[in-house]
């Protein structure tokens, strides 16, 4: 049974457009996705075959699951378009946006999580050195490069925004915030007043946008999944501590 993309392209145009959607990794009701699990339905397999009265293969299902979500966004354009701004700014948040475990969760066994930079430290700077290269490119690579740097990142705001999907935007983004900071750094010791003004008021936007507070993601798994490997071990204390 052939695919396009991947089974579960489908699912995940639903899990980013629908009444629910906030933007990130939400599972719509009747699917069931845990990690190790022989029984789960990742695919949402179970829900479709209901619909359609009969088992589907991988890509019967995912068409279901894509038609639920168009007919959703064709219901709900207002709503769609918004849910679109908020995906684009989670893409740019500092926050690591989990799919099913929070990275900060493991900061209780391993503490040196906690003063790790998070994602802002490149896309803040990144932002600024972006658009620089969009507005004065100084050879078509370059601008080539800013145009692809964009359209990986709105490949995935039709679904949704994890970190693992942009974690491999990141090394692209690199540059750029260097290059952004090599920028403002000449503007601020040979520019104008308002050169440097410009400057700096440029970076505190893009740093501004990469701070909001948009979401604060729940460490509940992983502190329940330390819990069931210490009653695993026959610890029940530490079981009953985390």
């Amino acid at each position: 049974d052939a695919v396009l993309i991947s089974a579960n392209a489908g699912l995940n145009l639903y899990i980013g457009n629908n009444d629910h959607a906030r933007g990130s990794y939400n599972l719509p009701a009747g699917v069931w996705f845990e990690p190790g699990d022989p029984l789960d339905d990742f695919a949402g397999n179970r829900a479709a075959a209901e619909a359609l009265g009969r088992q589907p293969s991988s890509s019967e299902a995912s068409r279901w699951w894509a038609r639920q979500a168009l007919s959703w966004i064709a219901e709900h354009p207002g709503r769609a378009l918004v849910l679109m701004g908020r995906k684009a700014l989670l893409w740019l948040n500092n926050s690591e946006i989990p799919q099913l475990y929070n990275l900060r969760g493991y900061e209780a066994v391993a503490p040196v999580l906690g003063i790790l930079p998070a994602a802002g430290i490149l896309v803040g700077p990144g932002i600024l050195g972006l658009l620089l290269l969009l507005w004065r490119p100084a050879s078509p690579e370059q601008r080539l490069f800013g145009v692809l740097v964009l359209l990986y990142a709105a490949a995935f705001l039709p679904f949704f925004v994890v970190g693992r999907y942009r974690a491999p935007w990141l090394p692209l983004v690199a540059p750029l915030a260097a290059w952004g900071l090599l920028r403002v750094t000449a503007e601020l010791a040979a520019g104008s007043w308002r050169g440097r003004v410009v400057a700096l008021l440029g970076l505190g936007a893009a740093l501004g946008i990469v701070a909001l507070p948009l979401t604060k993601a729940s460490c509940a798994p992983q502190l329940l999944a330390f819990a069931r490997a210490s009653a695993a071990r026959g610890d029940e204390a530490a079981a009953q501590r985390w």
